[in-house]
């Protein structure tokens, strides 16, 4: 044991190599002791020498067939070498081994490395396309132990291409970062960003399947590089620089990406720079910083299937932001989070007409409208954590100074001697946003089998447009009434909050259930959701849920103050993993909403009914040389009602339905370093139209393109 601890401390400094000699030491002067053999396995791999690993591994499960640690780590080196299925094999049986928890750590308690618990997690159900059973286990996880650090972390990265979960995506990582302990697991400076999520669907930008691999937190710096290059001078690239030197830990990180698109006006651009800083006054309280800017800049990019589309229109948003957080531990079961943050933002939008006149001449309308943003946010959570059950508690506070300026300036081509054009008077509007809110949860283990969430949230928001006071309750349960099925039920009801970086520390789902999705602020929302999770086999896993979402929305208009919105959603899947190199997909998604107004005329680029039907299905393949291979086909299946006049009925509808087919083959890099690949998007060029996603704050990419697309990417780690 002393051999063991002196070998983990050489580790700690940076010293893998020495360190793996002492635990060397310690496994032949007690060769039959399987925690040594899993920590002996764990520092071969980081040494990156897969069969010594393999080996240690292979025996310190036959030794101790009780222990998770083996399969677990076992899971994450099969992950790294090609080998998924087998990996999420491995993790289910390390599953079963730690009562069902989604918890993994060793008899020893000494695994804090955050990124080999939920990263790789992540990474294992990313190669598989397994999203459902990703939610599904971050969901347990959080359910075990809502202090869990990976388990945020987890949930974030599962919550990737999941449209209109920007909120709820960037807060659970938020949460991670502050429970956190000391570690070098990077920050993806693009996790918060705009549009992440449909990025991640369309492929340039997918995080790395190796996005971070190493088991031990040791003082050293590793760099993560991530790119790509396709049609349409599509390009990106992602570099991140993460390390950690005794009680202070950091990450560097840059995000860029850019597009021509697919037809006049289209391209978009974007670029992030985060900057994070932790340091470890003490074992139990720690502080941290960060600093972010957010860039984007755009013509018109949303896909409407109503054809409208503005060449002329620019947008560019302008965000910055600064953040400091602390995390007190105040014994093993209460801990004390805040979070203060700082932003300012600049959004600006102009859009040119131009009017029919005489030739020769151009006569053009330019209206440009600037918002200028600026304020801050701090939260603070209690946390109490007892074995049955858990509290959380916490407040929180933001002001926003908004000046909005408007202008417009008329130019006409060619000047006629002696004419001018009338002057129009820039304008200018201030208006503050102030929003309290608290709220109280209670988690509860009823039975064995039955979980229950309790909880009542209170907010107060008011702005130029909306004064509200909400009580909000809360109610989820659930229910294992046998192995591998699982039930999930909730209602609650929400409000849209204003957010200074979209980012909240206060819980984001119940039961299982997204409460905070991207919208319009100062929306009321109530929520119904029901789910079911089953798992017959160890390769075959099956699900759905339904939810119903009553909102009312505020709006700008003489004739309504507000306006009622009701979706519904269907989510159905069923994945198999017939061989240990093939896996399987299907799913079933619908999303249906009607809102009864909407602003404008016929040129309004919002539709008043939307029903969206897709079938992805995917076959994925796998072999132990690193070669992976994917094949998907999407069924879209569309309807959108739009309103030409106030007072006219019924809706002009447009309709489409289309088969869209991706592909790609891909090598993964020996030895962890990485991954390269050659990805094909609408592989036989269909052509077709799409209603793209506006539930949010700045422009919105569609999932998909009417055109083929190719791709190369190549990421590297060291």
């Amino acid at each position: 044991m002393a051999r063991l601890g002196l070998g983990l401390a050489k580790i700690r400094q940076g010293d893998i190599e020495e360190g793996t000699s002492d635990i060397e030491t310690a496994v032949s002067l007690d060769p039959e002791n399987a925690i040594m053999r899993s920590y002996l396995g764990k520092a071969y791999y980081e040494l990156r020498n897969d069969g010594y690993a393999e080996t240690e591994l292979t025996i310190a499960k036959e030794m101790d067939p009780n222990d998770p640690t083996p399969w677990f780590y076992d899971a994450i080196r099969k992950q790294t070498t090609n080998r998924p299925v087998e990996a999420l094999h491995d993790m289910q049986k390390a599953i079963e081994l730690n009562d069902n928890r989604g918890v993994y750590r060793s008899k020893l308690l000494l695994d804090e490395d955050a990124a080999a618990r939920s990263a790789n997690m992540a990474r294992i159900y990313q190669d598989l396309g397994f999203s459902r059973v990703a939610l599904k286990e971050a969901w347990n996880a959080l359910g075990s132990d809502s202090t869990n650090p990976s388990a945020h972390r987890f949930l974030s990265d599962a919550y990737i291409g999941q449209p209109r979960f920007r909120i709820a995506r960037a807060s659970e990582l938020l949460q991670a970062q502050l429970l956190q302990s000391i570690n070098v697991t990077p920050v993806q400076p693009q996790l918060t960003a705009e549009n992440i999520g449909i990025l991640n669907s369309t492929g340039p930008s997918r995080l790395s399947a190796g996005e971070y691999d190493p088991m031990f937190t040791s003082n050293g710096a590793h760099i993560l590089l991530n790119g790509a290059y396709g049609s349409n001078n599509t390009i990106t690239d992602n570099a991140i620089i993460s390390g950690v030197y005794d009680q202070l830990s950091l990450s560097f990180g840059q995000f860029h990406f850019q597009t021509d698109g697919f037809r006049e006006n289209d391209d978009y651009q974007q670029d992030v720079y985060n900057a994070f800083f932790q340091y470890a006054v003490t074992p139990d309280f720690n502080i941290q910083f960060e600093f972010k800017t957010d860039d984007v800049r755009s013509g018109d990019v949303p896909f409407r299937l109503n054809g409208i589309h503005r060449n002329n229109l620019r947008q560019t948003i302008e965000h910055d932001t600064a953040r400091v957080g602390t995390h007190f531990r105040i014994d093993a079961k209460q801990d004390l989070i805040l979070s203060a943050f700082y932003t300012t933002r600049k959004d600006t939008v102009h859009d040119t007409t131009f009017i029919p006149v005489p030739p020769p001449f151009i006569f053009s309308q330019k209206p440009e409208t600037e918002i200028l943003t600026r304020g801050y946010q701090t939260e603070i959570q209690y946390l109490f954590h007892p074995s049955s059950f858990d509290i959380t508690m916490g407040l929180g506070y933001l002001e926003l100074k908004k000046d909005t300026f408007r202008k417009r300036i008329d130019t006409l081509t060619p000047p006629i001697p002696g004419f001018t054009l009338p002057q129009i008077d820039p304008t200018t509007d201030k208006n503050k946003t102030q929003y309290f809110n608290t709220y109280l949860y209670f988690k509860h283990t009823l039975l064995s089998s039955l979980t229950s969430t309790l909880g009542l949230s209170y907010d107060s928001y008011r702005d130029e447009l909306t004064s509200k006071q909400q009580l909000n309750p809360k109610f989820g349960l659930v229910w294992n009434p046998f192995a591998d099925f699982t039930l999930r039920g909730a209602s609650f009801r929400s409000l849209k909050r204003p957010l200074a970086s979209n980012q909240t520390i206060e819980p984001t789902q119940i039961a299982g259930f997204n409460q905070f999705f991207d919208g319009l602020k100062g929306t009321t929302a109530w929520q119904y959701s029901l789910g079911a999770d089953y798992q017959p086999l160890q390769t075959l896993f099956m699900g759905g849920e339904v939810n119903w979402r009553y909102t009312n929305e505020p709006v700008v208009s003489s004739q309504a103050s507000n306006r009622d919105r009701n979706e519904i959603s269907h989510i159905a899947y069923l994945y198999w993993t017939p061989f240990d190199w093939l896996s399987l997909r299907a799913e079933y998604q619908f999303e249906k909403f009607y809102r009864d107004y909407v602003l404008g005329n016929g040129n309004d680029t919002d539709p008043q009914r939307v029903s969206t039907q897709q079938i992805p299905l995917t076959i994925n393949l796998f072999h132990n040389s690193g070669v992976f291979a994917k094949f998907n086909a999407t069924y879209v299946k569309q309807k959108v009602g739009i309103v030409t006049d106030l007072d006219t009925s019924p809706l002009i509808y447009n309709r489409e339905q289309f088969w869209t087919f991706d592909t790609a083959l891909g090598y993964r890099l020996p030895k962890k370093l990485g991954l390269i690949s050659v990805e094909v998007r609408n592989l036989f060029d269909n052509r077709y139209a799409f209603q793209s996603a506006f539930d949010a704050s700045g422009p919105q990419l569609s999932p998909f393109v009417p055109e083929r697309e190719i791709f190369i990417k190549l990421s590297f780690f060291y």
